[in-house]
């Protein structure tokens, strides 16, 4: 079990902190009008994470930011947010999510056979660092573990300062299994757009529906 690979690290922040400071106040496009706004290559409903077996696509009115991407690490936000333009979808929930995506190896067993595993991982030093933005067991709090559509679910909450500025305390993850790959997804609170537990866990839920349901389609051209 490589858990440790799923997690985005430290060497990812400056990307995420580049969307959430140049992106969560989009400015006035003058040559949009309502209506016209329709995805773009540079900012996709969907896109391939691993060829011929993952694809991502978030609830409705998330868009992928290619630009803030890095290392097998996928990341989405409100279609206007990333694009800048009021115009385009934005989501019932804003928040950040994320995707990343590991390979099965001979002999590794799934998500749903590992779960007292998985649980008493998580609520070690260990899981707590694998969990926490900065690499440090005190700097998150594991609120609950739980298993819904077939997937690991883990909601944390960041207790330290933040290096991201405009990101909130909650996160929600999911760990499953899907085509050969152990995929990690999260959604993660906004500053400025708290969301309840409830809510957290609906957006998480409805974000690994719509991967499972575009990486049956893998490889085909989702983006309008």
């Amino acid at each position: 079990m490589r858990i440790s690979k799923l997690f985005w690290r430290p060497a990812a922040f400056g990307s995420l902190a580049l969307l959430l400071a140049g992106c969560l106040e989009p400015t006035a496009n003058p040559t949009q009008t309502p209506g016209s706004y329709a995805y773009t290559r540079s900012a996709p409903r969907s896109d391939v994470l691993v060829s011929d077996a993952v694809q991502v696509a978030g609830p409705q009115g998330y868009c992928v930011d290619r630009r803030a991407g890095r290392g097998g690490l996928m990341i989405l936000a409100s279609c206007a947010s990333v694009t800048g333009q009021p115009n385009a979808p934005r989501p019932l929930f804003e928040m950040l999510l994320t995707a990343s995506a590991s390979p099965e190896e001979d002999g590794d067993t799934p998500i749903l056979q590992q779960l007292p595993q998985l649980e008493r991982f998580f609520a070690a030093p260990a899981g707590l660092a694998a969990l926490s933005r900065d690499g440090r067991p005190e700097s998150v709090r594991l609120v609950d573990t739980s298993v819904h559509r077939n997937a690991f679910v883990i909601h944390s909450r960041h207790t330290g300062t933040s290096d991201i500025p405009g990101l909130g305390a909650d996160q929600w993850r999911a760990l499953f299994n899907l085509n050969g790959q152990m995929v990690s997804a999260s959604v993660s609170s906004l500053a400025q757009s708290p969301v309840s537990s409830d809510a957290g866990l609906a957006n998480l839920l409805d974000f690994i529906s719509q991967i499972r349901t575009v990486s049956q389609f893998s490889g085909d051209d989702l983006e309008s």
